[in-house]
């Protein structure tokens, strides 16, 4: 790492050849699964966005014991986790909408690699570093996808615009979250901290990625019996 390089930059660097791939394994995998990736994509995600707010009072209490120069920390953590509390429930009903099953969603358990991400987070606040997290917000928020692109990959997949309301809030909600989490990042990426940070964006995306390579795999071999 180039010690000149601010943390931003230092970890917009590393994590993006992360987002290439990432970007490239999701375009083949709805390229091979159209809507049917997408729904199982989105069904994951509905953990995802269950799990943030437990993250960032998890976060905020393991910071807590380091002291007050924790403070600003632990009061982003909280705050954020106000914003992000309900979204699982609106996009369970977008779920419904794009007609997945709603009931199936929530009794069952995350896909081992979404399970394993998120399990990584936790980890990291736990064992090495509670700033740690600033990296999976990072990896999820600091880089919104574009609500044009969204409408018209969902049109041509066939996805109903009733299913989007959750994923066109979050591309408006997290340009402003992406110049908070930058700023949080700045302050915090320092020292021991900031490896944490990467390990945390790291695991996000290349969860996500193992994620679309063994689904896609597995809808081929399904539907061409190969």
């Amino acid at each position: 790492m180039d010690v000149s390089e601010s943390p931003v930059d230092q970890l917009e660097r590393l994590v993006t050849p992360y987002y290439v791939l990432h970007q490239a394994l999701w375009e083949r995998m709805i390229t091979i699964a159209r809507a049917d990736g997408w729904r199982a994509v989105a069904a994951q995600h509905y953990y995802v966005m269950k799990a943030a707010a437990p993250l960032l009072e998890f976060a905020a209490g393991q910071a807590r014991a380091k002291g007050p120069g924790y403070n600003l920390f632990v009061h982003w953590c909280l705050r954020h986790a106000e914003e992000e509390r309900e979204h699982h429930l609106w996009f369970l009903e977008d779920l419904a909408a794009i007609g997945c099953d709603r009931q199936q969603i929530v009794s069952a358990v995350p896909e081992d690699e979404i399970l394993d991400l998120l399990g990584a987070q936790f980890a990291l606040a736990a064992t090495a570093e509670p700033a740690a997290v600033l990296g999976f917000f990072f990896a999820m928020e600091a880089h919104p996808s574009d609500s044009t692109a969204i409408v018209a990959l969902s049109d041509r997949l066939g996805i109903p615009r009733e299913g989007l309301r959750t994923i066109l809030f979050h591309s408006e909600e997290d340009l402003e979250h992406a110049a908070v989490i930058r700023d949080m990042v700045e302050r915090y990426g320092h020292g021991s901290a900031f490896p944490a940070m990467c390990r945390s964006a790291a695991r996000s995306l290349t969860g996500w990625t193992r994620y679309y390579y063994r689904y896609a795999g597995a809808y081929s071999a399904a539907t061409t019996g190969k």
